[in-house]
């Protein structure tokens, strides 16, 4: 990634800020949204487009840590759930 599109996504910082809270409604699971969306665009900068939309790009890279961060606590959740549930079923016998 060049100077000047680093600089670019430095100007980027707020809006995926806000578009992190808008989904997370938590500001310290926007903050690290936004890290994790912005390490990934790192490892995956050669599949940016050069003359693509960064903005748009970095967004939709945000929107999707969000909905790996969902199915990530839906999984533990359902995890954590069928454990109760075998330790429930072990102790009643």
């Amino acid at each position: 990634m060049n100077d000047s599109k680093r600089m670019d996504v430095i100007g980027l910082l707020g809006p995926l800020r806000r578009y992190a809270r808008s989904l997370a409604r938590d500001e310290a699971q926007a903050e690290g949204l936004v890290q994790d969306a912005l390490a990934r665009a790192y490892e995956r900068q050669g599949s940016f487009r050069p003359n693509g939309n960064l903005r748009g790009w970095l967004l939709s890279i945000v929107h999707n840590a969000f909905i790996d961060s969902r199915r990530r606590c839906i999984a533990e959740f359902r995890l954590w759930s069928a454990g109760r549930r075998a330790g429930r079923h072990c102790g009643a016998s």
